[in-house]
């Protein structure tokens, strides 16, 4: 039974959300927060998995960490 609405994203995808914390690359991210589109600079500083979802943990422009499931993420460019 599935407890969440999460939608796994491809291998591929997350392959690249590794390399950028590995390299802790300054990404330009658009996501959904709240029916909200977000468009920010971060910093990608780990990957969580929890509870069946996956998130993105890195830092905003004010250097506050913060955490973006990864099914949120509608576009990804390197900064």
């Amino acid at each position: 039974m599935k407890t969440t609405d999460y939608i796994p994203i491809p291998c591929t995808e997350y392959s690249r959300y590794e390399l950028a914390v590995m390299h802790r690359q300054t990404l330009r991210l658009v996501w959904t927060d709240n029916d909200i589109l977000r468009c920010e600079l971060v910093t990608a500083l780990d990957l969580l998995t929890w509870d069946s979802e996956e998130f993105l943990i890195c830092l905003n422009f004010a250097d506050e960490k913060t955490q973006i499931r990864l099914d949120k993420i509608k576009r990804i460019q390197l900064a």
